[in-house]
């Protein structure tokens, strides 16, 4: 390699790691614009050689403030690498142009994660997706505005994660009409249903529901995780249909957990009582406040214990946490918030046990460092893989 690709490749490397000037952020700009897919293919081949060697714990030789990154001289890195698909934008006073940033998180339709060197800006293109009676599909926006008003009522973003439905006077339809609302991975998000009912949706979910209640019982359908405040009416008790199970309610609040992929269906009452049907199972379960049941897929077998609502309602609250939980288990969780594919080393590895407890706003490094410190394990990461070993 002469001397002139060297100098390419160092202001790269110094740009991944926010060294660069602005002189030399522009210098990039212009060589990325002069030469063409060649270039581009070169760039992003700094950029998967730096994260993967990065992750890989392979920064060990330090002299002053330089790294030997796979044997290129790199500037030590100074912020930590968010594993979540957002790309990090320095500020204006630090990238003046927006030629190599747009082109990084456009990248031909493929992103790329980078380091800003001060005051990073994070930017999430994952929404959630409302779909409407007319099969209509509406990403919904990051601020107030109205997604539709007429002489029903009115359909409203109040803030960039609530929904609200606010109907005008009785109506007198007769046939329920269904939207479904999808909450992506790495988004949580709120629905205030047209009867009042408020539900918190953890990432990875969808809530088929009523734009109008109508009838003497009110019906929603989940698949993932929600939390409900269900608005009372005595009148009209409200029914959760989660995969294998059924639950009824008049007015309470409760989690339901009841992923696809995960061995469990499990509710959790706070307040209220509820009464539960499974599928294979004969008769039906009563909860009171503060108890919990585990419906299991395998053996359709379903029991009541006492539940840890902290720990149940974590996810709302901000939080992971894990007690004495299968380490493949925990992983299944991370990656619905941060969304990477995992592969294990070794098979026996999925059932060791963790414990967990940390903000799931914090990066995924710091949670994995979080999680890995007590028993040994090592984790690697590759683009939007995970290895376990």
């Amino acid at each position: 390699m002469g001397n002139a690709e060297d100098k390419i490749e160092e202001q790269i490397y110094d740009f991944l790691t926010g060294e660069a000037s602005v002189e030399e952020i522009e210098a990039l700009e212009r060589w990325l614009a002069a030469s063409g897919e060649e270039g581009k293919s070169r760039f992003k081949a700094c950029v998967r050689r730096f994260y993967a060697v990065r992750w890989a714990g392979q920064e060990v030789k330090a002299e002053g403030r330089v790294l030997e990154l796979g044997g290129v001289s790199v500037r030590r890195v100074k912020r930590s690498i968010r594993l979540r698909r957002w790309a990090v934008a320095a500020t204006v006073a630090v990238l003046t142009g927006a030629g190599l940033a747009g082109w990084l998180l456009r990248g031909g339709g493929e992103e790329v994660t980078y380091v800003a060197k001060q005051y990073p800006v994070l930017i999430d293109d994952t929404r959630p997706v409302l779909k409407m009676e007319d099969g209509r599909q509406i990403v919904l926006p990051a601020d107030a505005k109205t997604i539709r008003e007429d002489a029903k009522g009115r359909i409203a973003m109040a803030d960039s994660s609530l929904l609200e439905y606010r109907l005008a006077g009785t109506g007198a339809d007769t046939a329920v009409v269904f939207h479904t609302l999808e909450v992506p991975r790495g988004c949580e998000f709120q629905v205030l249903l047209a009867d009042g009912t408020r539900v918190w949706l953890n990432a990875a979910s969808r809530l088929r529901y009523p734009g109008r209640f109508v009838g003497d019982r009110r019906e929603v359908y989940l698949e993932g995780e929600g939390y409900f405040e269900v608005a009372k009416d005595e009148g009209a008790p409200f029914v959760v249909h989660a995969q294998e199970m059924d639950l009824t309610v008049l007015g309470t609040s409760f989690d339901i957990r009841a992923y696809g992929e995960e061995r469990s269906v499990v509710t959790t009452l706070f307040t209220g009582r509820v009464e539960q049907s499974f599928a294979g199972v004969d008769g039906e379960v009563e909860l009171a406040p503060s108890q919990r049941s585990v419906f299991n897929r395998e053996g359709q077998t379903v029991k009541t214990e006492r539940a840890d609502v902290r720990e149940a309602l974590a996810w709302k609250e901000g939080k992971i946490v894990a007690r004495n939980e299968r380490l493949e288990d925990i992983f299944v969780m991370l990656s619905r918030w941060y969304d990477f594919e995992v592969r294990y080393t070794r098979p026996e590895l999925k059932d060791m046990r963790f414990h967990l407890h940390t903000n799931r706003y914090k990066t995924i490094r710091e949670v994995l460092d979080n999680l890995t410190a007590t028993k040994g394990i090592q984790v690697d990461y590759f683009e939007d893989i995970i290895y376990i070993r």
